[in-house]
């Protein structure tokens, strides 16, 4: 019997300030950029659809809430959500080099099926 942790994807991420990968949420691949802001000390991500046009931008990443659903391009933006979750139960945005494997935060994406 799967579990709701079975269908639940982990994203992935790096130590790097930023960084740039295509990666396939419900089955529609998507370019995903992640950038560290030193001045606010966070991560923001944008999303693109694979010919490079804007979905969604500027999206910080913040712990314990759904990152896309002010998102207005709903036609175009990946149907689940994204929620980044920290081990230690401290709720502030993933610091740099704390959204890589095995850090404080993880990037969970939370398919269609799982939303209500």
């Amino acid at each position: 019997m799967a579990t709701i942790l079975d269908t639940v994807m982990v994203v992935p991420t790096y130590e790097d300030p930023s960084w740039t990968q295509n990666t396939t949420l419900d089955g529609t691949t998507f370019q995903l950029d992640f950038t560290y802001n030193s001045r606010c000390q966070c991560y923001y991500l944008d999303v693109y659809d694979l010919e490079g046009e804007a979905i969604y931008l500027g999206v910080k990443i913040i712990c314990g809430s759904a990152l896309l659903r002010k998102c207005a391009d709903i036609d175009r933006a990946p149907p689940g959500d994204f929620w980044c979750f920290s081990n230690t139960g401290d709720k502030t945005p993933p610091g740099l080099g704390e959204l890589a494997p095995g850090a404080r935060c993880q990037l969970l994406y939370f398919p269609v099926s799982l939303i209500p």
